[in-house]
């Protein structure tokens, strides 16, 4: 007995020694994992249409699936990259002015330093995407590869996630919902509230007689994402920078529109909550912020989950351990 005990512990350590080992190696593509998850659970009533309603192979209807998915992301970005490009052109055209305007109001303020920093880091930033893409193009690869494999097993999946999960199996479903429940969110809630952010970056410029605005509007549409922050990267900038140079109207009246477009989160994100899937404000807020740094993008629903399931799990705990 003594002899099966000893050999338990070692067969328990070589585990845990492998598994880290494994963890340490994959950590590099862990939002692959993450995301195959995240795209598995917003695709799958599209996949049960081809298989349940159109009777259609899981393995085609899987493939068909993913290529819409990915249809669905390619070609509105790849218009609105095309739109931005033609728009960047515009502005570098007629940027005599604005760049006279912008070196006079540098210097008056001994911005230069500033100024400088901003310019090195937009220069690491585009030089860490370049260099980032084959583990970018790996990452996909996996994340794709993974995803084909949890469709055609879809009717399963819950069953198996339920089963490794070390609760009770209403508290297993429990955690399964949360995580299905922060998906729609996080995913949906926000990513509607970036679009509208996106729409009406677009408009203001429109309406205030600004260049570039699809080309903002793109970029405004990204940087709502970011907590707190969000699109008054763009709006703060231009208004302050206006009033400054003596545009009142431009500087005041866009400095309304930001501060509006700004608040439209809190206007419309717990409504679409409400709707599509309540999620304390506090756990969203401080589980994006911890998210983001490390998963990047999808650290909007990996860090609200992770904190989400740390509260959820504490309490599981108490229920069926203590």
């Amino acid at each position: 007995m003594e002899e099966r005990k000893i050999k338990k512990i070692l067969a328990i350590g070589f585990i845990t020694i492998i598994a880290l080992i494994l963890a340490y190696l994959l950590w590099p593509y862990v939002n692959a994992f993450i995301g195959s998850l995240i795209i598995f659970f917003i695709l799958r009533p599209l996949h049960n249409i081809f298989v349940k309603k159109l009777k259609w192979n899981k393995s085609l209807s899987a493939i068909l699936t993913i290529l819409i998915s990915i249809l669905i992301l390619l070609i509105p970005l790849i218009l609105l990259i095309n739109f931005s490009i033609g728009q960047t052109q515009d502005l570098f055209k007629s940027g005599a002015v604005i760049s006279e305007g912008l070196q006079t109001f540098i210097s008056k303020y001994n911005l230069q330093v500033y100024v400088s920093e901003l310019g090195n880091f937009i220069e690491k930033l585009l030089l860490g995407t370049v260099q980032n893409i084959p583990h970018i193009m790996i990452s996909l690869t996996i994340m794709y590869f993974i995803l084909f494999y949890l469709l055609i097993n879809s009717d399963i999946i819950d069953d198996k996630i339920i089963e490794f999960i070390p609760f009770g199996k209403r508290n297993s479903i429990k955690l399964l919902d949360e995580f299905k429940n922060i998906i729609n969110s996080g995913v949906i809630s926000t990513g509607i509230i970036a679009i509208i952010q996106g729409f009406l970056i677009w408009l203001g410029f429109i309406f205030f007689g600004l260049k570039g605005a699809i080309l903002w509007g793109f970029i405004g549409a990204i940087v709502s994402f970011l907590p707190i922050i969000g699109t008054a990267i763009i709006w703060l900038p231009i208004s302050l920078f206006s009033i400054v140079q003596g545009n009142y109207t431009l500087g005041i009246g866009f400095l309304i529109w930001g501060l509006f477009l700004s608040n439209i989160d809190n206007l419309i994100k717990p409504l679409l909550q409400k709707k599509i899937g309540k999620i304390h404000p506090i756990i969203s807020l401080v589980g994006i912020f911890i998210g983001i740094p490390i998963f990047g993008i999808l650290g909007i629903v990996a860090g609200p989950l992770l904190l989400s399931y740390f509260l959820l799990t504490l309490r599981m705990f108490q229920e069926e351990y203590l």
